[in-house]
């Protein structure tokens, strides 16, 4: 699973491609600077792709990033993960998913 990386405040990549992880911590939270986050090729569940795209929602002010939790294995958002696809892409940010 993908930790919580919001005590991480430095952090502006997270890069976990092509592995085989499923889900996500369930306090799962990104630092504001994070600006490049990307699980294309895992096996992500609905739930883990939705608390990753409502995670930056919330906690992400920065524009012009990419999310990027496309490709093999990797579910398609669902209800709230859509909505915030649809508002990372209103601030600016590029996001792909299935």
């Amino acid at each position: 699973s993908i930790p919580d990386l919001s005590s991480n405040t430095a952090l502006t990549q997270f890069q976990c491609h092509n592995n085989q992880l499923t889900g996500i911590a369930v306090d799962f939270g990104v630092p504001n600077k994070t600006f490049i986050f990307n699980a294309l090729n895992n096996q992500l569940t609905e739930v883990a792709i939705n608390g990753i795209l409502t995670a930056f929602d919330r906690d992400v002010t920065v524009s012009g990033g990419k999310i990027i939790i496309n490709g093999a294995g990797n579910a398609a958002p669902t209800g709230a993960g859509l909505t915030a696809k649809t508002n990372m892409i209103a601030k600016g940010w590029t996001v792909s998913t299935n």
